[in-house]
């Protein structure tokens, strides 16, 4: 008996199942590239090239209450002051704005006192988040505006009553028991908007401020003293879902090609491993009776004999024994049939298995 060939795989579907699986890669990989290329994010920078620069500055003196200690009153700015002398703090916080160009300016202020409180750990140690905040107004909010100019300029006194807020502190740490470092933060806020006379939008916050300890013996004021800032130029990222169509369509070809090669790859191997009950058949006959069977590789020459037809093998084994001649086997792949037939000088006996019959 030759080798049996039912269910193998032949070169030509070894052939066709590399390349499926080849395509599949290469045309999937693609179809990712360029559908992820179609709706990739994009950020789009758009730079406010609008420059200005801002000065600031508080100049204050420290008025005292009449002593016998101190001579010299008022005090100057950024010396050591004892608290119990303090009487007030007359402050003038000064600010400018200096565009580049020309515009028009809308402008708010206001000056704004807040009690800031922490909690002290040791004698050497504060605590970083405020255990305790309260804010004053000290000027309400004010709006002015301004065209055709590229500054302005703000100019704000204030009369800062030391003792009434250090009494709020004093009075703070007597009821509670708790104790604190607190400071008076005073600050000129001002908000300026605008449109320089080429378009560009101006947006602006910004504050002056001085800083003064109230539960000190002896304290030291700081303060902003002739800051000087140049505005960095304002970059505003956005983004942006931008969809290349032609991307998308190749994307969507590669897809819609992987997917036939998926199915081709999916019937190839179907063919492989699917037992059809004519291959079921066909090899039942060959292992029961490969003894009497030769299979052949070339198509069998029955188109010059006459040819008798036979219904069943089990008459193919009988004339077998009869005429004492091997039953010859061919199977066509590309017809999806297996021929056997026994072979006289003028006639041949056939038995012939459809796929297409037995398996519908």
């Amino acid at each position: 008996m030759m080798k049996d060939t039912i269910g193998k795989v032949t070169k030509s579907q070894y052939f066709i199942m590399i390349v499926s699986i080849f395509a599949i890669a290469i045309c999937s990989t693609l179809a990712t590239f360029y559908i992820r290329k179609a709706f990739s994010w994009e950020e789009v920078k758009s730079s406010n090239s609008y420059q200005y620069e801002t000065r600031k500055n508080v100049n204050y003196q420290v008025n005292l209450v009449q002593n016998t200690f101190v001579q010299q009153n008022p005090q100057m700015p950024d010396e050591l002051y004892i608290a119990r002398l303090i009487q007030s703090i007359p402050a003038t916080f000064q600010y400018q704005f200096q565009g580049k160009e020309t515009g028009s300016f809308e402008y708010r202020y206001y000056v704004q006192a807040n009690i800031v409180a922490h909690y002290k750990k040791t004698d050497s140690e504060s605590s970083e988040a405020p255990v305790w905040s309260k804010k004053y107004p000290l000027v309400e909010e004010k709006t002015k505006v301004v065209k055709n100019t590229s500054s302005f300029n703000v100019v704000v006194p204030v009369t800062i009553d030391y003792n009434a807020f250090a009494n709020e502190v004093a009075t703070f740490i007597r009821q509670l028991a708790l104790s604190i470092d607190a400071e008076l933060q005073v600050d000129l806020i001002v908000e300026t908007e605008g449109t320089s006379t080429s378009g560009e939008a101006i947006s602006n916050s910004d504050k002056v401020s001085m800083v003064i300890p109230l539960n000190q013996d002896v304290l030291q004021i700081t303060r902003d003293k002739n800051v000087i800032s140049d505005s960095a130029k304002q970059i505003d990222t956005e983004v942006v879902n931008k969809m290349d169509t032609t991307s998308l369509i190749i994307g969507i070809a590669m897809f819609v090609v992987a997917v036939i090669f998926v199915v081709v790859l999916a019937s190839e191997l179907l063919k492989r491993t699917h037992k059809s009950k004519y291959f079921t058949e066909v090899r039942k006959i060959l292992n029961d009776y490969g003894e009497i069977i030769v299979e052949v590789i070339h198509p069998l020459d029955l188109e010059h004999k006459e040819k008798i037809m036979v219904k069943n093998f089990n008459e193919m084994i009988d004339l077998e024994q009869e005429l004492r001649v091997p039953i010859l086997c061919y199977q066509d792949e590309v017809l999806g049939q297996t021929t056997f037939a026994i072979m006289k000088e003028t006639r041949c006996y056939v038995y012939l298995i459809r796929q297409s019959e037995v398996d519908q």
